[in-house]
């Protein structure tokens, strides 16, 4: 960053110190009051604090993709494109085959491009629904919880120890593994039950009774 101004420097670093590292750090310590702490006095073997850990990590994903209404952008793209797809069908009745070829060249530029910024859009939305919650949770755990910490208070620093023999001998499930097994699964049977309840209210008003 040798291109960067003395004083630009300086104000990064202020701001990184003076207000970015207190500021996480006062979420840190809320989450710990609010989250880890009663469910350590509670007893809670690791592994249920780590799946209620990924439930309210999942919700808060679910959450984000409501309220940045992922699926509303994704269907209207999804008929934007398609009606301008259409559109191209009625250049064939276009008798000229350079203005026919022209039409066709242009659209086809235009859809690219706006197919590309939907790319960009989509990955950007997705990252902060599903990525951004996944690895803040992981990132502030690991950091109020490492192994060493979690050998202390538990013994191991595993989520779920493994009593038999396992294939390539595994001790256990990791924090990170487990955590990411349950976000997953609550994530996917979040959407398939809202699936299947939209398409049941689909077949109800298809098929209204009395």
């Amino acid at each position: 960053m040798e291109w960067m101004p003395v004083f630009m420097l300086d104000i990064i670093d202020w701001f990184y110190s003076a207000l970015l590292v207190p500021f996480l750090s006062a979420i840190a310590t809320a989450l710990n009051w609010t989250l880890l702490y009663p469910m350590e006095r509670a007893g809670l073997p690791l592994g249920i604090q780590v799946t209620i850990l990924a439930l309210i990590t999942a919700s808060v994903s679910l959450a984000l993709r409501t309220t940045l209404k992922v699926e509303a952008k994704e269907e209207e793209f999804k008929r934007l494109f398609t009606e301008k797809k259409a559109l191209q069908e009625e250049f064939r009745q276009v008798e000229d085959w350079k203005k026919r070829k022209l039409l066709y060249d242009s659209t086809d530029k235009e859809l690219d491009e706006e197919f590309n910024t939907y790319l960009a859009q989509r990955f950007s939305r997705y990252g902060i629904v599903y990525l951004l919650p996944f690895f803040t949770t992981m990132l502030w755990f690991d950091s109020v919880r490492p192994r060493a910490v979690l050998k202390e208070l538990y013994g191991t620093p595993y989520a779920l120890t493994f009593t038999g023999a396992t294939p390539l001998e595994a001790q256990g499930l990791s924090v990170a593994a487990l955590f990411t097994i349950c976000y997953l699964l609550f994530i996917w049977s979040a959407l398939l039950i809202k699936k299947k309840l939209i398409q049941g209210n689909g077949r109800g008003a298809l098929h209204p009774s009395g």
